[in-house]
């Protein structure tokens, strides 16, 4: 079955890796290939989704309420998230900052998503519950989805490799949220971890190790026991990075060989090849690059120690032919007998690994660790292995906050496991150093996590107290949920973390992450979480309005502040939005991720925003962002007649401003909606059919009066460029060498063609003023009046915009009512006039009387 299934599938399939061209990258291609095929074989046929189903929002979507899911995309993957939204059609900006920013967008999108699909199947589970009547709904299931969906967005977050120190921060809640919701936002309780090692004290029979190991991994351990083991190893998870900034020791044949060279000649050397030489002997030392080699294999090891990888450090100690040196590293695994098979015998045998006189070996580390003679980083090594806080914070190769969080917890954890080991040996033997230890170390047993915290907080060393803000994130997730709140709220104070983008975008995403812990299967409540929440979204979302590149994400933390905050933030940052293509798209994310209708009251704001501007292109333009959804078009009607009102009551002649506008400016979707009989409006929408009747006939009444400014403009331009006397050209210069029929033949081709002239300049004057007397006269007997308003003005999508738009009118019927009759008046008395004048002059040169002269006059024109 699983090969006829890859069979099937493999054409289909396609290799996480984006390039495979290359010969370099055919064995990746072959891993990733038989990779899935292994998937397939073991019945995982296609990826895991997250579906995220129609239905009402949850809070942690905001104002997404009454939207259907993101789309196009319901199903999409955290590994390798990509915006809906983004056209590829436009131009890409790949610059390294706006891909940065675009994978937290992405990542962030996806969670909501799947987030509010998980919200949706709770829903569904309480309603079944309420129909049958059932009182206890079990939520195992979704609580194991729900924990699954947090930990991908949080490792999505924490994989981001930008920034190593936020990307720590982020692991910490993965390592804390894989144990629950309790470990993450721990609540300090009275668990009895005392009781608990007595309880596995009593296992006599148990080796040292499975007690170790029961320690923290049964499930009756207690939460807060898990709980610090999982800091422990993110503690040593921060401190991979470390090993790769270490140089290395080349490689030894044998152990300090340059030293070993030079003993029979340098009595002052080295005089044995003891390994406690360089510390018997107090002028002993190593020779040439002896000392240096071996300050490197310390540095290593303290770097594998840090990062809890014992092994690469005691086999790197073996490479170097210092095995003394491996077991000495090795020496604090507890007593233990593993099952092994044995080759020879195929039978499984019992060994011993571990080190029985472990007890002894912490003191001897203990020692090595404060010994004058030891270099700092072997201080570092031993004082760490015994749980010698003290010591290691005073060492200056730790001086980090990291460095110190180390010391203290694993000091913190070996103090309990020795206080275990002691209490099942006490009652079969009495080893002295075991006491001598808990003795040592009797001021660990009374840390935790606050006070630890609080002890590198007061260090004396600046590097080792957590001055920053992701330090002092991690710092409170670790102590528990009262320290989160309380950093919430300071940094809601601190100015400077909102000026960095980097620590902006950080908080942001944390708060969006905390706040949206209020839902779900075990709802957290965080006392003023979501007040900071709004605060640092809205600014994060002011920063990437200034930054062009990054617009297209704007719409996503928008959808996430409430709607006063949307109403009151939003629309400014759209206004510098110019390009037509990338409002559509912008457009499109409003109506996916807002709720329904707040799309258009954003909009609106929008464009009375540009309305607001003096610059005339910016004014024009405003227009084109209602013009993107179909619902939309009839406020695009309503905000064109309000620019259209502005030019007309402006104390200067805006008329050929407005010409422009409409000429040039107005989109063709408005004036196809003007002309339509069908209405489409969004349900939301305040305006009703009766509105948009009234918008429309303000807009045929405006456009009317402008069509016949344009004709008496044009009129006036044939009236000022067709003067009433003519000059006509003398077809015969020499007259005096002419005959009188000759002559006579000569002034009749003159009157001709002054008669020509005389009636193509009638024809151009008369049809521009026949032209604009229609215009003019389809103002002035428009039908029931130019721009007459019932007493209700029904426009507006307020009472206030409704009461300014009837005083404009008012004052534009007053004011161009008269001027159209002027005008007229104006065309009927200069046509007049002109052709008069034109008159005149043809009777002077024909010569003729007026009567005769328009006889001759008539072919061909109208007047």
């Amino acid at each position: 079955r699983a090969f006829a299934v890859i069979s099937q599938q493999l054409d289909s399939w396609t290799s996480p890796r984006p390039n495979h061209a290359t010969d370099e990258a055919s064995a990746s291609f072959t891993q990733d290939s038989v990779q899935w095929m292994k998937n397939v074989a073991q019945g995982d046929e296609t990826p895991q989704k997250l579906a995220a189903a129609s239905g009402e929002a949850t809070p942690v979507m905001s104002n997404s309420a009454k939207k259907q899911s993101p789309s196009p995309s319901l199903y999409v993957t955290l590994d390798r998230p990509e915006s809906p939204w983004m056209d590829k059609t436009l131009p890409t900006r790949s610059t390294t900052e706006s891909h940065e920013f675009r994978r937290y967008h992405d990542v962030l999108y996806s969670y909501l998503a799947a987030r509010r699909s998980l919200s949706d199947r709770l829903r569904l589970r309480q309603q079944e519950a309420a129909l049958v009547q059932r009182e206890a709904v079990d939520n195992t299931k979704l609580a194991l989805d729900e924990r699954s969906m947090e930990l991908e967005y949080l490792s999505s977050l924490a994989s981001f490799d930008e920034e190593a120190l936020e990307s720590n921060v982020w692991s910490l809640l993965v390592a804390l949220r894989s144990l629950g919701i309790e470990a993450l936002l721990w609540k300090a309780n009275l668990e009895n971890v005392s009781a608990y090692i007595s309880q596995l004290a009593l296992r006599k029979n148990a080796t040292p190790g499975q007690l170790v190991h029961d320690l923290y991994y049964l499930s009756a351990s207690p939460l807060i026991l898990q709980r610090r083991k999982q800091i422990l190893k993110w503690l040593e998870k921060c401190h991979v990075d470390y090993v790769g900034q270490v140089e290395f020791p080349r490689k030894q044949t044998s152990m300090w060989p340059e030293s070993l060279e030079h003993v029979p000649s340098n009595p002052n050397k080295l005089q044995s090849m003891d390994p406690d030489a360089p510390l018997l002997v107090s002028d002993s030392s190593l020779y040439g690059k002896d000392e240096e080699n071996q300050d490197k294999l310390y540095k290593a090891c303290l770097a594998y120690l840090r990062s809890g990888n014992m092994d690469r450090a005691m086999d790197l100690c073996q490479k170097q032919s210092q095995a003394w040196l491996a077991a000495s590293l090795g020496g604090g695994q507890p007593f233990d007998i593993e099952l092994v098979p044995d080759p020879d015998t195929q039978r499984v045998v019992s060994v011993q690994v571990g080190n029985p006189r472990r007890a002894l070996w912490k003191r001897t580390c203990w020692a090595l660790g404060r010994s004058p003679k030891v270099s700092s980083e072997e201080s570092a090594i031993y004082s760490l292995l015994s749980n010698d806080v003290e010591t290691s914070l005073k060492n200056p190769t730790l001086r980090s906050w990291e460095d110190g969080m180390y010391a203290c917890w694993s000091a913190m954890l070996g103090r309990l496991e020795d206080d275990l080991l002691h209490r099942h040996n006490l009652p079969l033997r009495n080893y002295p150093q075991e006491e001598e230890q808990l003795q040592a170390t009797a001021a660990v047993a009374s840390m935790n996590e606050a006070s630890i915290l609080n002890q590198l907080a007061s260090s004396p060393y600046e590097d080792m107290r957590p001055s920053d803000v992701l330090r002092g994130a991690m710092a409170s997730f670790i102590v528990g949920k009262d320290a989160v709140v309380s950093f919430v709220l300071q940094e809601a104070s601190d100015e400077q973390s909102q000026q960095d983008l980097h620590i902006l975008r950080f908080m942001a995403h944390l708060l969006l992450y905390l706040d949206s812990l209020s839902v779900g299967t075990t709802p957290v409540e965080l006392p003023g979480v979501d007040i900071v929440k709004n605060r640092f979204v809205l600014e994060y979302l002011q920063q990437l309005g200034l930054r062009p590149e990054l617009w297209h994400m704007m719409a996503l933390y928008a959808s996430l502040l409430p709607t006063e905050l949307i109403i009151a933030e939003y629309p400014s940052l759209l206004c510098n939005v110019q390009d037509d293509e990338e409002r559509g798209s912008m457009c499109k994310q409003m109506s996916e991720l807002l709720a329904s209708g707040m799309d258009l009251v954003v909009l609106r704001r929008v464009v009375r925003l540009l309305l607001g501007q003096r610059d005339a292109h910016v004014q024009m333009r405003s227009i084109s962002w209602l013009c993107h959804s179909e619902s939309h078009l009839a406020d695009a009607l309503a905000c064109t007649n309000m620019l259209l009102r502005k030019y007309f009551i402006a104390d200067d002649d805006q008329m050929p401003t407005a010409l422009v506008f409409c000429n040039q400016y107005l989109p063709p979707q408005v004036t196809e909606f003007a002309t339509s009989s069908d209405v489409v409006l969004d349900e939301s929408e305040d305006l009703n059919k009766a509105t948009v009747e009234d918008s429309k006939l303000e807009f045929f009444a405006l456009q009317c009066y402008l069509e016949a400014y344009k004709a008496f403009r044009h009129w006036k331009e044939v009236m000022a460029s067709t003067p009433p006397m003519t000059v006509t050209s003398k077809i015969v210069h020499n007259r005096a060498a002419l005959n009188q029929t000759e002559l006579d033949i000569a002034n009749s081709a003159e009157r001709r063609e002054l008669v020509n002239q005389k009636r193509r300049a009638s024809r151009k004057v008369v049809e521009a003023a026949d032209a604009a007397q229609n215009k003019l006269n389809e103002v002035l007997t428009y039908g029931g009046g130019w721009l007459a308003q019932e007493d209700s003005i029904r426009g507006g999508s307020n009472d206030e915009e409704a009461t300014q738009r009837r005083e404009q009118l008012e004052i534009i019927q007053s004011r161009y009512l008269p001027r159209a009759a002027f005008m007229f008046h104006s065309v009927c008395d200069s046509t007049a006039a002109w052709m008069a004048d034109s008159l005149d002059d043809a009777v002077s040169v024909l010569g003729k009387t007026a009567l005769a002269t328009l006889d001759s006059a008539s072919d061909n024109t109208k007047s």
